[in-house]
């Protein structure tokens, strides 16, 4: 099995629910795979490090564009197309509050452009190409968007 980084795989960032149930293949170019390594590097391998090393689950990582078309309320210029985010999580029994530890990203120094809190999972990404990091934080309601990071609403 091929790696991004230390603690993060190719065969689990191109895995796709999605894609699996509609038999469509789902595979990194050369430029996601590179844009992958760099999320990976500069943001998935410090929030790891920043939580003791807990166990993260990726529960979206790269969607070739006919996969992303296909993923409910994707975005069509979704930054998973690029290998540029990815939609995680920590490990059942952690014991780690997501909704704390996404603030605690927030509250760093990390360069992230989008910080999105689900409630079950997060959603993080680098910038594009040529941009700078906007460090935007979201939360994400069932309906819509609020800015910054809450309790996701029962």
């Amino acid at each position: 099995m091929e790696r991004l980084t230390k603690n993060f795989w190719i065969a689990e960032f191109e895995h796709s629910d999605t894609a699996a149930n509609l038999g469509l293949r789902n595979v990194m170019d050369a430029q996601a795979k590179a844009r992958a390594t760099e999320l990976c590097t500069t943001l998935m391998e410090p929030i790891r490090s920043m939580f003791g090393n807990a166990p993260i689950i990726l529960t979206s990582g790269y969607r070739a564009p006919h996969v992303n078309i296909h993923v409910p309320g994707a975005s069509a210029t979704s930054q998973h197309q690029f290998g540029e985010a990815c939609d995680w999580r920590f490990t059942y029994g952690s014991g780690i509050d997501l909704l704390g530890a996404a603030e605690r990203i927030a509250a760093s120094d990390l360069p992230y452009h989008q910080l999105i809190y689900y409630g079950n999972r997060c959603h993080i990404s680098i910038a594009p190409v040529g941009q700078r990091p906007r460090r935007q934080t979201l939360t994400w309601t069932g309906t819509g968007y609020l800015d910054g990071l809450s309790p996701v609403p029962a």
